[in-house]
């Protein structure tokens, strides 16, 4: 596990868009396609398991992004998805350094 990117039908709506390490810090970009929602979203309850069902999920791929929903009956798995955004180039974020980023986790 090595980012979170909170997603809802409100952020996406409000063009609001945020990514954080594993222990809950916000990652800051250098640039910016969506706002940064203000506040912060609360760090889920649930983090720990979340990010154990991912990892789980995820176990022998170089990459995967695991959508999950926390929800009042539990968490809900959405998708999984080895090509988030088609795979186009400048994503998933308009930040340069932060998508080399992302991209160097791959075969780690």
């Amino acid at each position: 596990m090595k980012a979170i990117n909170i997603g809802s039908r409100t952020y996406r709506r409000e063009k609001l868009n945020v990514f954080f390490y594993p222990d809950w810090s916000e990652i800051k970009l250098t640039a910016y396609k969506d706002a940064v929602p203000d506040p912060l979203p609360a760090k889920p309850d649930n983090l720990t398991e979340m990010i154990q069902i991912a990892e789980r999920l995820g176990k022998g791929l170089d990459f995967i992004r695991v959508d999950m929903y926390d929800t009042t009956d539990g968490l809900v798995l959405g998708e999984m998805t080895v090509y988030p955004e088609r795979g186009a180039r400048r994503t998933p974020t308009a930040c340069p350094k932060f998508n080399r980023w992302l991209g160097s986790q791959w075969g780690r």
